[in-house]
């Protein structure tokens, strides 16, 4: 399972920051509801998942996904 560095310690991707990453790199127009929709959880869940994705620097704060992103999605 891929894994991050953030805030000092490494951490585990879960279910739903691997799908919102995904789902980012392939449409940069999706709404967070799009996303949540897609995955089937709630909007919140969405929003938690970007955030920790955003402080791990797996995205930018555009939403774009970084080279950090790109590698755990391998």
């Amino acid at each position: 399972m891929p894994t991050i560095a953030g805030k000092g310690e490494i951490q585990v991707l879960n279910k739903y920051q691997f799908e919102v990453l995904k789902l980012s790199l392939d449409s940069d127009q999706l709404t967070q509801r799009d996303i949540a929709r897609s995955c089937d959880v709630s909007v919140g869940s969405v929003n938690k998942a970007i955030k920790s994705l955003k402080d791990t620097g797996c995205l930018t704060d555009a939403g774009k996904v970084t080279n950090t992103g790109l590698k755990e999605l391998e």
